[in-house]
């Protein structure tokens, strides 16, 4: 009886040592790919980075023609109230703290934002 015991014993050890050495194997495979996947990670953030160099030059390009386009506007706008002081103050509006025009009330013609206003801004 002892050596069914015994070699019941042995066969549990050997298949715990089979296991054993299945996990150790499994554990270098993962370190393995572990790695690999490491190093095209950096490759790809090189990529990445190669990529958002000329993409971040043009949205500063384009902030900076949005600063631009909005100051020539409001440029242009401040103009159009200054050379139509009068009417402005017909429509009896105040400016406090900015200029309150009622679109829809002005004669046609000289609406700000309409093609043709008039005068270009300075050093345009």
């Amino acid at each position: 009886m002892a050596d069914k015991r015994v070699a019941g014993l042995a066969g549990v050890i050997g298949i715990g040592a089979v296991a054993a050495a299945k996990g150790i194997a499994d554990m270098v495979h993962s370190h393995k790919l572990a790695k690999e996947t490491r190093a095209r990670h950096e490759e790809a953030l090189v990529d990445l980075e190669a990529a958002q160099g000329p993409v971040h030059d043009r949205v500063a390009a384009y902030g900076l023609e949005l600063i631009d386009t909005v100051t020539v506007t409001l440029g242009c706008f401040a103009d159009w109230v200054e050379r139509n002081q009068m009417a402005v103050n017909r429509l009896g509006h105040d400016a406090v703290g900015g200029v309150e025009v009622s679109v829809p009330e002005l004669p046609n013609g000289s609406r700000p934002g309409r093609i043709g206003l008039g005068s270009e801004p300075a050093g345009r």
